[in-house]
């Protein structure tokens, strides 16, 4: 089935090609332009695997002297940033907050961007902290679901999704887990299942 994305890509040998080839001549150091021209060859979402945008875009970064392993971490990187969202950072800044635009800020500098960094870690693992208490609170620690959702807080819902994200990958070692809100939206959806352990009295 012929999607937008596939309608609107760039073929090699339209002008369109021709001036994205003059673009990515131009702009070898700018990382957004070349991003963005590497969206219109390979859009995101687009069947790339099926339709031939990844070999064009593979004949792109040939045809302009650019790794292919550069061209499509900058398509991905313009991708998670559209234009609008765009701030007046640098380019790698943008890149490695791309899972947490929550902490991006007009002006940031490659210093705050580590420490940025360094925050977003430390969020991925207070969250899984965060499980991890609510599940031994409800399977050792005696509470309900209801009564430990009302000690924090929180919604029942949330208490229980909490503690079967944290039961799916209960034993595995940090870099053995996905991050944490996809446990969590897994959790939601009822996949993974998780492993038996003890029922808490209130039901899950």
């Amino acid at each position: 089935m012929t999607t937008l994305q596939d309608e609107t890509r760039v073929e090699p040998g339209t002008d369109r090609w021709a001036e994205l080839i003059e673009i990515g001549d131009r702009a070898m150091r700018s990382n957004w332009d070349l991003g963005d021209a590497a969206l219109e060859i390979a859009p995101m979402g687009s069947d790339t695997s099926n339709n031939g945008a990844m070999d064009n875009l593979r004949r792109y970064a040939d045809e302009i002297g650019c790794a292919w392993e550069s061209i499509d971490v900058y398509r991905k990187v313009a991708a998670a940033w559209p234009l609008p969202r765009r701030l007046g950072c640098p380019w790698s800044v943008h890149q490695v907050l791309m899972a947490h635009p929550h902490l991006i800020r007009d002006a940031m500098t490659v210093r705050l961007e580590h420490e940025a960094d360094r925050l977003s870690e430390e969020w991925e693992s207070n969250r899984w902290a965060t499980a991890e208490a609510i599940h031994l609170e409800l399977t050792e620690g005696g509470k309900t679901v209801r009564g430990l959702a009302a000690e924090i807080g929180r919604s029942d819902t949330h208490v229980t999704f909490m503690a079967k994200a944290w039961r799916a990958y209960l034993g595995k070692q940090p870099d053995d887990r996905p991050p944490f809100n996809q446990a969590y939206q897994a959790a939601k959806q009822g996949k993974p299942k998780p492993d038996p352990a003890p029922e808490p009295d209130d039901e899950f």
